[in-house]
């Protein structure tokens, strides 16, 4: 999608002076600007689908509360220590919040100030509140980090026999984690680029 956008800007402008490498750089700029919206909207929906904790670590309640379901009209009691578990999988599926939520499409997040830290409980996948994940920030950027280069650094083939249609995203509980039914296998190729050089 970046790529697509320089070169439409490109098409539209075409300069012939002195500044053309600052056209160019502002070009590549923007490029880069693009893939990074783009990738983050990605790292959302992926961790809105594919939640690396399905059920977040249990709590207890310290006093006794009620809980009023509108859907229903109906009160649940809540006593003094009652163990709670968060279903963040549930939450990042229920439909009342997200519009065809089975669906993989990070666009959703185009034009939305959803994130990932606690303060929107439709995406709760490193938890809220004073017990969030100490580690989301670190998460968030190693995957962004690993993405950008993943995405950059290497052109990504499915092996020979292998059609899309065989890509399974089925997951399974492996103890507190959620992870693939079957492995990922695909073929990276360098692409000409100073990333894939020895230093």
């Amino acid at each position: 999608m970046a790529m697509e956008i320089a070169e439409a800007v490109m098409e539209v402008f075409s300069p012939s002076s002195v500044t053309d490498w600052l056209f160019t750089l502002s070009v590549v700029l923007l490029s880069v600007l693009c893939f990074f919206l783009v990738q983050k909207m990605v790292i959302k929906e992926a961790m809105r689908k594919h939640t690396p904790i399905p059920l977040l670590i249990p709590r207890e309640t310290m006093d006794y509360f009620k809980i009023h379901d509108k859907s229903s009209s109906r009160e649940y009691d809540i006593y003094r220590e009652t163990r709670i578990l968060v279903n963040a999988w549930g939450i990042g599926r229920d439909p009342k919040s997200w519009k065809d939520p089975d669906v993989f499409y990070p666009e959703r997040f185009e034009d939305c100030e959803i994130e990932f830290y606690g303060k929107h409980f439709e995406l709760l996948p490193f938890g809220g509140g004073k017990r969030i994940c100490p580690g989301a920030n670190m998460g968030v950027i190693t995957a962004e980090f690993t993405l950008a280069n993943l995405v950059c650094c290497f052109d990504w083939e499915l092996p020979c026999g292998m059609k899309i249609e065989d890509l399974g995203l089925e997951e399974e509980l492996g103890g507190i984690t959620a992870s693939r039914k079957t492995p990922l296998c695909l073929v990276a190729r360098r692409c000409g680029c100073s990333c894939t050089e020895p230093m």
